[in-house]
């Protein structure tokens, strides 16, 4: 087995399952390929051979025996059922000749056939042609199928019962807090909106239904219970966080459907050096630069689990392999680490900035709030490579040939419109942003004309903005952004004062002790309760309690914010649960050993704890505190 040489990589671009890919696609499978060259009589592999790798012939001959019959493959593809739906290679492949062929790995192929139904039926004709008979080939490539439904269903009957009693709480507690809220002295209307929040809670904790549908309940049900004017209980809609979002979503989707992402991945691996400390410092950059310009974690994660993947499949293949565990988490410290430290890093940052009264938006605006939250960001990247240093100690040297890049790029060809679109407007976003003191106009108009002009020239599309912005992220926000007007106009805020009064005046003289309390509470409740969830419980509890006891809500507000992004087990976090899974289907979850991930999350959620006190001179300084 060897890397290929040029005339090895002009020749497998020559065939014609490359042929049928895009140019970003080619690229992409171009650097998992291998070159393995077969003795005559030698076997390439049996069903008792792990099932890690599709073959293409380049020259010579295999005999595909099955069944005590053969076939002599002499062109085209062998083991092509692990990418159909086999679990192991169904029929033994022996050189009848001198042989050379092309190895690309199950994960790989299986990626583009996700996405290419043309590749798919490549490969299905030629199992077709090689088995025995077509009711074999088509029987074998049902039955995983017919496994996996069966796992699916057994999956939806253990969830029936948590789902019951979930809906029975989300009638149950409404009805008895509104009842609860009467007696003890509450007005109606916060009676009835206090009962729509724990229907709305209820329905998040228990997973009952998306995320964004309780938000979208409480909406309509304050509007149908006469609990606040509708243009109130819908203003969120008509916030500039709204439109920011959406435009800054919108030029993100341009950014990956282009291929610009692809090839600014490219690129990075052109320029550093073909080494693992590079590699994890090209993935914590990566995902750093896109944190401000896409802003939702998952977002990143689908953007940069490629590079991720293609970085993994070129550290050997071992088990438990600590380099592959430390690319895991230099992939998900590029997405998560500076998720708050950015205005645009996470949806729940907008949530809390449309949460604030209209001074505090205007005092930690895009750029003031980057300033304010700088130093908790750079001591924890300084504290990320201190773990990581000492947690990883691999000296295992790998890397991928720089002729191979240099081939993923001549394969991309030059930049496309598309993608000098998307590059001018990421640019003019970031000048807008950096010289915002002097033009005076707020980002979330100057996103949306950006926005606007790439649809005026067709940059964007109809189907680009239906299909590939998440709106029902858009839709979550805008509906929460009213739960802190409309619990003015119902009296809930006083009331929440008026019960927890004693935490504001902690807050006020206390509040080192005050925030490592915090702190220690949000890595107990993140055990139970979604990011999101918890974070829109805590400001909602916690901001009108600092306005009240004169601390910087956005100091709160951040507090929360950089807390409940930690994590310590993967099903804490969506987005680390997307890798999981990501890399399970490719056949890569076996290659690290999760402990080493998990021990890792707790040295990083105390480095969080350290950055938030390490920031308070600093914020000192800047009159937060």
């Amino acid at each position: 087995m060897k890397t290929l040489d040029q005339n090895d990589i002009d020749l497998l671009l020559s065939k014609p399952l490359f042929r049928t890919l895009r140019a970003e696609d080619r690229a992409r499978l171009l650097v998992h390929a291998k070159r393995r060259m077969l003795e005559a009589g030698e076997v390439l592999y049996d069903p008792q051979t792990p099932g890690t790798h599709v073959y293409l012939l380049q020259s010579g001959a295999l005999r595909v025996e099955k069944n005590h019959a053969a076939v002599l493959v002499e062109s085209g593809f062998a083991g092509e059922e692990l990418v159909l739906g086999g679990r192991a290679y169904a029929s033994t492949a022996v050189a009848a000749l001198p042989t050379a062929v092309f190895m690309l790995p199950v994960y790989a192929i299986s990626e583009l056939v996700a996405t290419n139904p043309r590749i798919k039926s490549l490969l299905f004709d030629s199992y077709a042609g090689a088995a025995t008979t077509a009711t074999d080939s088509a029987a074998e490539a049902r039955e995983p199928a017919r496994v996996s439904q069966l796992s699916v269903t057994r999956v939806e009957e253990e969830r029936y019962g948590a789902q019951l009693i979930g809906w029975i709480c989300a009638i149950v507690l409404p009805y008895l807090v509104f009842k609860m809220g009467m007696s003890g002295g509450l007005g109606k209307d916060a009676a009835y909106f206090l009962a729509i929040i724990t229907s709305a809670v209820t329905m998040w904790v228990f997973t009952l239904v998306p995320a964004f549908i309780p938000p979208l309940f409480s909406i309509l049900a304050t509007i149908l219970f006469d609990i606040a004017p509708p243009e109130v209980a819908v203003a969120g809609f008509a916030s500039s966080g709204f439109f920011m979002l959406m435009s800054i979503f919108a030029i993100g989707a341009l950014m990956v459907m282009s291929g610009l992402t692809y090839r600014i991945s490219l690129q990075i691996l052109k320029i550093i050096p073909a080494s693992p400390f590079w590699y994890n410092v090209s993935l914590l950059l990566y995902g750093m630069i896109l944190t401000p310009v896409i802003p939702s974690q998952l977002g990143r994660t689908t953007i940069i689990l490629p590079f991720l993947s293609t970085l993994i499949g070129t550290a050997g293949g071992k088990k438990n392999d600590p380099a592959v565990a430390q690319l895991i988490v230099s992939a998900m410290a590029g997405v998560g680490l500076l998720a708050s430290i950015f205005l645009t890093g996470k949806p729940a940052n907008l949530i809390i900035f449309g949460l604030f009264d209209m001074q505090t938006q205007f005092a930690f605006a895009w750029l003031q709030w980057l300033i304010a939250a700088s130093f908790t960001g750079i001591v924890l990247i300084a504290l990320y490579f201190l773990i990581v240093t000492i947690f990883f100690k691999s000296k295992e040297h790998f890397g991928i040939h720089k002729h191979i890049i240099q081939s993923q790029v001549r394969t991309l060809g030059p930049m496309t419109g598309l993608e000098i679109s998307a590059l001018i407007a990421i640019g003019l976003v970031i000048t807008g942003i950096l010289t915002a003191t002097y033009h005076k106009v707020d980002i979330a108009w100057m996103s949306m004309t950006i926005m606007v002009v790439l649809l005026l020239m067709g940059s964007l599309k109809r189907d680009d903005i239906g299909g590939r912005v998440d709106w029902t992220v858009i839709i979550f926000i805008a509906s929460i952004i009213t739960w802190v007007p409309v619990m003015k106009l119902t009296g809930l805020d006083k009331l929440v004062f008026s019960y927890f009064s004693w935490i504001g005046i902690y807050m006020k003289t206390q509040l080192p002790l005050f925030i490592l309390g915090l702190s220690l509470f949000i890595v107990l409740l993140r055990l139970a309760l979604p990011e999101i969830v918890a974070e829109i419980l805590l400001v909602t509890l916690l901001l009108p309690l600092a306005n009240q006891a004169g601390v910087s809500p956005w100091l709160i507000g951040f507090v929360v914010l950089t807390m409940c992004e930690a994590y310590i087990f993967p099903y804490q976090a969506p987005y680390h649960l997307q890798l999981k899974n990501h890399l399970a289907n490719l056949g890569q979850d076996v290659l690290y050993e999760e402990r080493t991930v998990i021990r890792y999350n707790v040295m990083l959620t105390i480095a969080r704890i350290a950055a938030i006190y390490a920031s308070l001179p600093f914020w000192k300084y800047l009159d937060i505190l």
